[in-house]
């Protein structure tokens, strides 16, 4: 499945640490569009909030360059603009994945 079919399924919802981000303008915390506004430059990076893992970190779809396709987590405490660590090779992975952690 694509990323547009994704956003499609996934309205945001309260599972895991830091809830998995939809277009959710009625939950702030689980809202791409919000999150995108904290960070701004993401937009330029190409990344995509798709999900948090409650302690203010992010997991985001790299949507171009070099790592496009692939889930990666950012610690925002380090860097916000840089990835730390690729947390799937691919969206479903990654959520999959994040559901079992539970």
């Amino acid at each position: 499945m694509e990323l547009v079919e994704w956003l499609r399924i996934c309205k945001g919802e309260a599972i895991c640490a830091g809830g998995v981000f939809g277009a959710r303008p009625d939950r702030e915390n689980l809202d791409i569009a919000a999150h995108l506004t904290l960070h701004p430059y993401w937009r330029e990076l190409g990344w995509l909030p798709v999900a948090g893992d409650g302690c203010g970190n992010y997991y985001v779809f790299i949507n171009s360059g070099r790592l496009r396709g692939k889930v990666a987590f950012v610690d925002t405490m380090s860097d916000p603009n840089s990835v730390e660590e690729i947390a799937g090779p691919n969206l479903w992975t990654f959520l999959r994945s994040l559901l079992m952690r539970g």
